[in-house]
């Protein structure tokens, strides 16, 4: 629900009143103005010489992505995606043939409205490996093809891709960019059919995305960098130093949350280095949004393990007591209506206590790429984000 995250975030009290300014796409109108525009013919498919409409020096078409998580432009690091459906993965295969940069743009999705984000990530594949279904692909490589940009433009046909289980890219994030325009919009309307009729036709979309972006050069460092890296290095210290374990109760018998999961304190703390003023800078800002958006990956899925945890103990505890056979999985339906009421109550409140947090690895980071005032606003927004956990912990502590 993220525009619904975006509306809440209006007024003076929200945490992140910088969510509400962010644009989002309906896809229902640009499927009105592409039609106007004439980009596709009479059988609905796609016209070559009409596509290119919109398409000057200033945008550049590109294959879209939409996906449910954001990307921050860090080129120093790769992401890596597992495409499983039919249309991303003809995608990847179509980059792969082409001989020019195998560039595509991901984009937010929200769930609630089905709109897209106005700004996405330009992403350029670097390495791919098509995985096989069993018993199919190259008897000498284990099902496993790998692909690089050295090698030659690969084609595929469409019964080849029937065989093909999974395509494993790997991606350099390279630049925040706008999109002005969806050519095919009506290709994501069929893509719920599809899911549940267990079809897909392996059309994705194409997208117009601005050709420069915003990016701007070196910006010297100034009291504000050394702000937030002080800012940075307090909270590091909190989590650093933190030695609470799951087992600890408090006075009134509630069991206290450690601040990191322990199955990934360790890697965490080591991935929490100290940083100077110069992390914070122009030049190495993504990088330094990047490791406090895995900070932010991490708490989720330590607050997820913890509310499994909770729902799995309530579940088996109403399975056993009804005197019934015990069959696993159990699941929320297979229990009295009370634990599904109890159930519920859980849920919600573990979700009003995480997004109280401030520590949402998606919203937070869509503001920051989004940015339109460069690095000022985007040091602004992730130093925000830093001092707000800063004060959750000091109340935590107290």
């Amino acid at each position: 629900a993220f525009e619904c995250l975006c509306r809440e975030s209006k007024g003076g009290n929200s945490r992140t009143p910088f969510l509400h300014g962010l644009e989002w796409m309906d896809i229902s109108n640009n499927m009105i103005h592409a039609r106007k525009e004439g980009v596709v013919d009479v059988e609905g498919t796609m016209n070559e010489a009409a596509s290119e409409t919109g398409v000057t020096k200033e945008n550049i078409k590109m294959p879209l992505y939409p996906l449910g998580c954001v990307h921050l432009p860090d080129r120093s690091s790769t992401v890596m995606l597992v495409n499983i459906e039919r249309r991303n993965i003809r995608m990847i295969l179509d980059l792969m043939a082409s001989s020019g940069r195998r560039d595509f743009c991901s984009t937010l999705v929200s769930d609630d409205t089905g709109n897209f984000a106005k700004v996405g990530t330009v992403l350029r594949v670097v390495d791919a490996q098509i995985h096989y279904r069993a018993g199919r692909g190259p008897p000498s490589r284990d099902g496993v093809m790998r692909w690089r940009p050295d090698d030659e433009g690969l084609y595929l046909n469409d019964d080849i891709i029937d065989e093909i289980k999974r395509v494993v890219v790997t991606a350099v994030p390279e630049r925040a960019a706008t999109i002005q325009k969806i050519y095919n919009p009506w290709d994501w309307f069929g893509k719920e059919h599809e899911r549940k009729s267990g079809t897909d036709d392996g059309k994705y979309l194409f997208a117009a995305v601005d050709a420069e972006g915003y990016e701007e050069g070196f910006v010297n460092c100034t009291d504000k960098e050394a702000f937030s890296a002080w800012v940075y290095n307090e909270v590091r210290t909190c989590y650093v130093f933190d030695d609470i374990k799951p087992e600890d109760m408090r006075e009134d018998g509630s069991r206290t949350v450690p601040l990191l999961p322990h199955f990934a304190r360790r890697s965490a703390i080591d991935d929490l280095q100290k940083l100077s003023t110069e992390d914070f800078s122009s030049r190495k800002f993504w990088c330094t949004a990047q490791q406090w958006q895995t900070l932010c990956h991490t708490v989720r899925e330590g607050r997820k393990a913890e509310l499994r945890s909770d729902v799995d103990s309530l579940l088996v505890r109403s399975a056993m007591s009804s005197g019934k056979t015990l069959k696993l999985p159990i699941r929320l339906e297979d229990v009295d209506s009370e634990t599904q009421s109890a159930v519920r109550k859980i849920q919600e409140e573990a979700a009003r206590r995480y997004l109280g947090m401030g520590m949402d690895p998606v919203m937070n980071f869509q503001a920051i790429i989004a940015a339109r005032n460069g690095h000022k606003e985007r040091l602004e927004i992730l130093t925000q984000l830093i001092f707000n956990e800063l004060q959750r912990l000091k109340i935590l502590k107290h």
